[in-house]
């Protein structure tokens, strides 16, 4: 019986200890939520998945909250950071693309938008490239109206 209380006895120091290590441990990692980010990456092409370079993309975040503006590279890629709030929360993300540049680099072509919700659920995932197809302007979309 002595040699059984003694084991538990010491089976529970073990567990005890052993407890408040792991709790010293993981108070010592620290989970950023203070905006830390993802990459967001993104691609413009035509209709025919010709690569489209000097489109404008505008990027608006929770409505105003933040925005920035990217260009599409000579592959038609944009990437930037995935912006986030300090409290975890979806985000919404409204991408406005135009051409700025009229005929140049590969043609005149229609502005697209689209809004996107990004959830916060805790976990980095990894998000997948998008891809937009811009239809090419016709001269009268493309002329000021007066």
């Amino acid at each position: 019986m002595n040699v059984s209380r003694i084991a538990i006895a010491l089976a529970a120091l073990v567990l005890s200890v052993s407890s408040c290590m792991m709790e010293e441990a993981s108070s010592d990692i620290h989970i950023p939520d203070d905006g830390d980010s993802d990459k967001l990456v993104g691609y413009v092409t035509d209709t025919d998945d010709n690569s489209i370079e000097h489109i404008k993309v505008t990027l608006d975040w929770n409505n105003g909250t933040y925005q920035e503006i990217k260009y599409t590279d000579s592959y038609g890629q944009f990437q930037t950071d995935c912006w986030q709030p300090a409290a975890r929360e979806a985000v919404t993300l409204a991408i406005t693309i135009e051409d700025v540049d009229g005929e140049e680099n590969g043609g005149l072509f229609e502005p697209v938008s689209e809004t996107i919700i990004l959830f916060e659920n805790g976990v980095q995932d990894i998000v997948d490239p998008m891809v937009f197809r811009l239809n090419r302007a016709t001269a009268s979309e493309s002329s000021p109206q007066i």
